[in-house]
């Protein structure tokens, strides 16, 4: 934690098939995602071309959304590269390069109200 309000997950995750993968989408919390080693496709697109998995969860601040294939830009996020997501953006992390590989991504959240 690095103050009571901005926190930081760390994770270690095997990335997968985009057809495996989820849109996720915040209100309280801006997301800074760093990449610590290995790399892998963030997609990013319109919250009103996706369709709802699950209803947003105010405690956990989350959403889950499945997405089309049209209208989505693809992101490649490199060691020590970061990406940042605001509310509005739908993001979809987790998607392989080349082939499923382990990767250890730092992700900060930030409140909105900080921002």
């Amino acid at each position: 934690m690095l103050n009571e309000d901005i926190y930081v997950l760390k994770q270690a995750y095997y990335t997968k098939n985009r057809k495996d993968c989820f849109f996720e989408v915040h209100k309280k919390y801006i997301d800074i995602q760093f990449m610590v080693k290995g790399e892998e496709y963030m997609d990013i697109c319109d919250l009103d071309s996706l369709e709802i998995i699950n209803e947003y969860v105010e405690k956990t601040d989350f959403a889950h959304y499945k997405g089309k294939e049209n209208g989505i830009s693809k992101l490649l996020i490199r060691e020590n590269c970061l990406a940042i997501f605001y509310p509005s953006d739908a993001h979809q992390p987790c998607v392989k390069v080349e082939k499923e590989e382990l990767i250890y991504k730092a992700v900060i959240k930030i409140p909105v109200s900080l921002g």
